[in-house]
């Protein structure tokens, strides 16, 4: 029986395909987007019922996934960076021009032509000024008098709750490169492993909240991520293989289940994430023309709020989804080609 390729084989074999990577995160974000309309449309007590009826078991894999897909590519970002301070000056212009952006837009684009309250108070009440912290990680989600009667009331952009843990992840991995331990990939998985066990034991015996695949933590979150970086730090050793991903896929999906053990799902789930992001699939010249992925992520909320104020046909979950879907794309391409592309530039600074 012929042995199956490690990762690393089979990465190195890819040059000059496209992967999957390019197309899973893009599917990725429409995927929030199609899930967060329940909210938009009907609240999130009615988007939690529907979650209790069966659509978490397919959503509770879209942030997950997300994270390793980001702990697995930024961790070949980091290992072909010469310092931790060129790693953290890429990692700042991919994210933070593009977000600056987005919260400038909605604070004096979106608020101003949403707000019920008169401009003069809108401009001096201290809630619009708060909103701009969102750019530093500090997130706001209220501007005054924005969207106070959609059902997800006063909420902007509900996205952007996981960017404090984003950064969070960033942080973790350059601590990780500071003392080298990403030099010792079986070194840092065995301590990976122990505190994932140690977690699960202690879930147990000590009271925890209900932080099954319906109710992710942002902790949590940071765990998938730290599995994405794991999976590429030992992709030399790991075979891929398509009968491991559909047992890691059972078994991430049961554990993503429960409230002791979805500790246990973020290498499943790794796995799982990584197969699929190193397949060969077609290329789609319009999904090639840049990474939509990040503005799709951004901008959202926001139209998903703007479609349910502003129109009625915004108002049902099918209308919302489409509306947005139309003015996202529109922003998504001005973000990555007026302010993502050309800020990378700027990575010549070092």
């Amino acid at each position: 029986m012929t042995k199956p390729q490690t990762i690393r084989e089979y990465m190195d074999s890819m040059v000059g395909f496209t992967t999957g990577f390019d197309y899973l995160r893009f599917i990725l974000a429409i995927a929030v987007l199609v899930w967060h309309s329940c909210g938009h449309t009907q609240g999130l007590i009615a988007a939690g019922e529907i979650a209790q009826w069966g659509a978490s078991y397919v959503t509770c894999w879209i942030l997950p996934m997300f994270f390793a897909l980001s702990g697995f590519l930024v961790t070949s970002s980091l290992e072909r960076t010469p310092s931790i301070v060129k790693f953290l000056w890429l990692r700042f212009i991919r994210i933070y021009p593009a977000l600056c952006v987005e919260v400038i837009l909605s604070a004096l684009v979106l608020g101003v032509l949403a707000t019920t309250a008169p401009l003069s108070e809108y401009f001096t009440d201290p809630v619009f000024y708060r909103y701009f912290l969102n750019a530093a990680g500090y997130i706001h989600y209220q501007l005054p008098g924005v969207f106070e009667t959609n059902p997800l009331s006063g909420i902007l952009n509900v996205s952007l709750w996981t960017v404090p843990y984003e950064l969070e992840c960033y942080a973790t991995l350059s601590a990780v490169a500071l003392v080298k331990l990403h030099h010792r990939p079986r070194v840092l998985l065995s301590l990976f492993l122990a505190l994932t066990m140690a977690n699960t034991v202690s879930s147990f015996y000590i009271g925890h909240p209900n932080n099954h695949a319906a109710n992710f933590g942002g902790r949590q979150l940071v765990a998938f991520f730290l599995a994405g970086v794991l999976v590429n730090l030992n992709r030399g050793s790991i075979p891929r293989h398509g009968g491991l991903a559909v047992l890691c896929a059972v078994l991430g999906g049961v554990a993503m289940y429960s409230d002791h053990f979805v500790r246990l799902a973020p290498l499943p789930v790794a796995y799982v994430t990584v197969w699929l992001g190193l397949l060969k699939p077609k290329k789609i010249p319009v999904l090639m023309g840049g990474d939509y992925s990040y503005g799709i992520y951004l901008y959202a909320g926001p139209m998903q709020q703007a479609a349910y104020y502003w129109s009625d046909f915004g108002k049902t979950y099918l209308g919302n989804v489409i509306l947005a879907l139309v003015a996202v794309s529109a922003f998504a391409a001005f973000s990555w080609h007026a302010i993502e592309k050309p800020a990378l530039k700027l990575k010549r600074l070092f």
